[in-house]
């Protein structure tokens, strides 16, 4: 499996994605990501 993901953080947010292709070439999945900070642990 190969995998590719790149991720931009904008101050306390952030927005990526990561791509994987399998070795047999009959599969790929792409994943969209984004989050932000919403404060400290309890």
């Amino acid at each position: 499996m190969t995998a590719t993901r790149r991720i931009t953080y904008h101050g306390d947010s952030f927005n990526g994605s990561m791509e994987m292709t399998m070795p047999n070439g009959g599969m790929k999945m792409k994943t969209i990501m984004n989050g932000r900070r919403i404060g400290d642990c309890p």
